[in-house]
């Protein structure tokens, strides 16, 4: 089905196709937006390549303090991880703090639509900082 899908698409700018799935490597191979739903409520629509793109990993040499922009959820561990939806602004105010970026990287697409299907209609996480998985603590949403 996901060939059909592909030669009705190809060489058309002018044609869309709506699909809903859970399987993930479908998403990858063929969606260009993502729109969540969660409880009923659409979340979204997000451009997948721009989701892929800004979310990412960042690998410091010591845990922030306090809040900082865009950060999603601090890791415990040598080096702390730090799930950032706004790398940018984040790597700016973890320089601020003196806290060094060990290295960076990509999330991967299922990680991120957790998230997003975490996320509440004021742009917060519904997990508390306690509750965070992997022994980490949650941040601020953006």
């Amino acid at each position: 089905m996901l060939d059909d899908i592909l030669r009705f698409m190809d060489g058309d700018d002018d044609r869309t196709v709506v699909f809903s799935t859970h399987i993930m490597e479908e998403v990858r191979l063929i969606a260009d937006y993502v729109v969540v739903l969660v409880d009923g409520e659409l979340r979204g629509p997000y451009e997948k390549e721009d989701l892929l793109r800004r979310w990412k990993s960042l690998w410091v040499d010591r845990e922030p303090e306090g809040d900082i922009p865009g950060v999603l959820e601090v890791e415990s561990g040598t080096p702390a991880r730090i799930v950032s939806d706004s790398p940018q602004e984040t790597a700016e105010a973890l320089c601020a703090e003196n806290i060094r970026i060990v290295r960076s990287g990509a999330l991967d697409l299922e990680e991120i639509l957790s998230y997003l299907m975490r996320r509440n209609e004021e742009g917060r996480f519904a997990v508390s900082r306690e509750e965070g998985r992997h022994g980490g603590r949650w941040g601020r949403g953006t």
